[in-house]
C-alpha cells in the first residue's frame, strides 16, 4: 500500500499521488514524506531550473536538510492555493 504524498511508481514519472493539500495531510505519528526538486517539477508541470530559481528567489516554501532542498507537500499545497487566491485579485 502506497502512501498519498509518495511517488507511486517509477512508471509515473515520479509525479505524486496526492491530488489535494487534505490528502497530504499526516497524523503526528506518521513520518513526513518530502518532495525533492525533480520531483515537485513533475507535479507542478515546470522545469528543474524553474523550481531552482524559484527556491533562490525565496518565492516557494522549502526546507534545506544539509544541503539538500525538500518541499514540504502540505506549504506547496497552501502555496499553491495563495498563488490562485493572489493572482484572482488582481
Amino acid at each position: 500500500m502506497t502512501t498519498p504524498c509518495a511517488p507511486a511508481n517509477a512508471t509515473n514519472g515520479g509525479r505524486w499521488l496526492a491530488h489535494s493539500v487534505r490528502e497530504c495531510r499526516q497524523s503526528p505519528t506518521e513520518t513526513a514524506s518530502f518532495i525533492d526538486i525533480e520531483g515537485l517539477a513533475a507535479w507542478l508541470g515546470i522545469s528543474v531550473r524553474h523550481v531552482r530559481r524559484l527556491v533562490a528567489d525565496k518565492r516557494v516554501p522549502f526546507l534545506k536538510v544539509g544541503n539538500l532542498i525538500r518541499f514540504d507537500p502540505v506549504d506547496i499545497g497552501l502555496w499553491i492555493n495563495r498563488q490562485k487566491a493572489s493572482s484572482g485579485s488582481q
